[in-house]
């Protein structure tokens, strides 16, 4: 906390209390961690992943989710970024919007 205090606009330090909080199962404090991350430019994407992760592991929202999950895969492709953070957001989506509820089966 005192380091979120001294660098208040630093993603990285919010980034490490929300993994703190999700250590702690805290998981309703490390989604307004990660979410003030994403507030202060985290150019990692740490946050957006970890926001996807937490709405559809634990707060089994998906919608939320994909909004988060969908954000990432934008700044990831922006930057030709590959990763195992762009497989987790293509896989999450893919199965997300074969929902034909959705009306995005093309998006699949």
């Amino acid at each position: 906390r005192k380091a979120t205090a001294l660098c208040p606009s630093d993603a990285r330090m919010w980034c490490a209390m929300g993994q703190c909080y999700e250590c702690l199962k805290m998981y309703t404090e490390a989604i307004k961690c990660y979410k003030r991350a994403h507030e202060n430019s985290d150019r990692e994407g740490i946050a957006l992943n970890k926001l996807g992760k937490l709405y559809c592991e634990v707060m089994e929202e998906p919608r939320q989710a994909a909004v988060h999950y969908e954000q990432n895969l934008m700044m990831l492709d922006a930057e030709q970024v590959e990763s195992q953070q762009t497989m987790d957001a293509l896989l999450f989506l893919a199965r997300y919007f074969k929902n034909p509820e959705l009306g995005r089966l093309d998006d699949a």
